[in-house]
């Protein structure tokens, strides 16, 4: 087919064949590369991977779908020109639409694999069900995934509805936020768009880093209560944690909806590790990270 002419490769089986990364180096072609097992008769299948034997037993009970997704597009690596496609859709029998939808959730992570990323998400059961549309009925709950596909990361978006699509895709991709990326000195700087420890993490396994993604990735919360004890608690807890606290009488212009009824109110921002050591000294409902 390359000898004819086409100038890319979708690969529904996520390199199953070996061979395959070669072939289209050889070429130089765009290849998507669907996430998949090593069994070309089962593309998009991750959960019948032999996980324990492919990694490590104690990475198979740990691992979740998301993380299978993510190692099954490693499989047999990735060209300079690949193009990732996190495997959307009804693939297996075992797979949900919640694993769909934690995919979609997390989005961002596959930006840590350091590719262009596509997606498959037109009127798919996933996303329909959530606004119990029928297939046809289902171009506006695409169209909405579709905005938010191209702001977590997605670069390609498969679809039939080509024109309204397109739509969507320019609106997600004019309110993404912007990031930096400058060179200077032969030295070239990209921020990245990272919310989560999650996200970081797949960053660092890029690069090679070592670290708690934890500690470096921070959240910010509105935190209010009653009592001087409980404040004079929290803020201990905070500076041991290393955490920061802003702190106001909630009487000014921006004053929250409570004030005046003799409640406390505060900003606590921190690392993900910084705040799960203030809710366990504390025990304040601080809850974790995305």
């Amino acid at each position: 087919a390359l000898d004819r002419g086409f100038d890319m490769v979708n690969d529904i089986a996520g390199f199953a064949d070996p061979e395959m990364p070669e072939v289209c180096r050889e070429y130089d072609v765009a290849v998507a590369k669907m996430a998949s097992p090593p069994d070309l008769t089962r593309p998009g299948a991750v959960e019948e991977t032999p996980w324990a034997e492919r990694k490590s037993p104690e990475w198979a009970d740990a691992a979740d779908y998301v993380d299978q997704v993510y190692e099954a597009l490693k499989q047999h690596g990735l060209t300079d020109r690949t193009i990732v496609d996190p495997a959307f859709g009804g693939w297996s029998e075992a797979k949900t639409l919640a694993d769909d939808r934690a995919t979609f959730r997390r989005l961002r992570e596959f930006r840590g694999l350091g590719c262009p990323m596509l997606v498959s998400i037109n009127r798919k059961n996933f996303l329909r069900s959530l606004a119990d549309r029928s297939t046809e009925a289902a171009l506006p709950v695409s169209l909405a995934a579709t905005s938010m596909a191209v702001e977590r990361g997605a670069h390609v978006v498969r679809t039939h509805d080509v024109a309204e699509t397109v739509d969507a895709a320019t609106i997600g991709d004019a309110f993404t936020r912007e990031r930096t990326r400058t060179v200077a000195d032969g030295v070239s700087v990209t921020e990245l768009d990272v919310t989560d420890a999650g996200e970081l993490a797949r960053h660092a396994e890029r690069v090679g880093a070592d670290g708690d993604p934890a500690s470096a990735v921070g959240r910010v919360l509105e935190v209010s209560g009653e009592g001087p004890e409980t404040l004079a608690g929290l803020r201990s807890a905070a500076e041991e944690a290393g955490c920061h606290l802003l702190a106001g009488d909630a009487s000014g212009a921006g004053a929250t909806r409570d004030a005046g009824d003799g409640r406390w109110h505060l900003l606590l921002f921190g690392t993900e590790a910084a705040l799960a050591r203030v809710a366990d000294r504390t025990g304040l409902p601080l809850g974790s990270g995305p």
